[in-house]
């Protein structure tokens, strides 16, 4: 099981209080890397980050996915990690084949 946010956010909060200008521009571009992602698209991780940044990456990257799944409609794709962690990617949205109505016409 993945680590809540309030873990990922006791991890990264020392990193902002000794730089917080650099954490919140780092934090930002992992942010619009991934809100521009459309569905079906994914990164690579190793070619976003360096090694030397690869686990403030990926914590500030994981707290986005979550971010993501609790205020975006699951049916325009949410952001997920690869089994593997080493991409992450936006699902595809759920597209209704036909529009339904509980109601019928008469």
């Amino acid at each position: 099981m993945g680590r809540t946010y309030g873990e990922i956010l006791k991890k990264v909060k020392p990193v902002f209080e000794q730089y917080p200008e650099r954490f919140t521009k780092f934090y930002d571009r992992i942010t619009v890397l991934l809100a521009e992602l459309k569905p079906g698209e994914s990164i690579v991780i190793a070619d976003n980050c360096t090694p030397r940044s690869y686990d403030l990456f990926m914590d500030v990257a994981e707290m986005v996915v979550i971010e993501d799944v609790i205020h975006r409609d699951p049916n325009e794709g949410i952001l997920e990690f690869s089994v593997d962690r080493k991409k992450i990617r936006r699902t595809q949205g759920f597209i209704l084949a036909k529009k339904f109505s509980s109601f019928s016409k008469r």
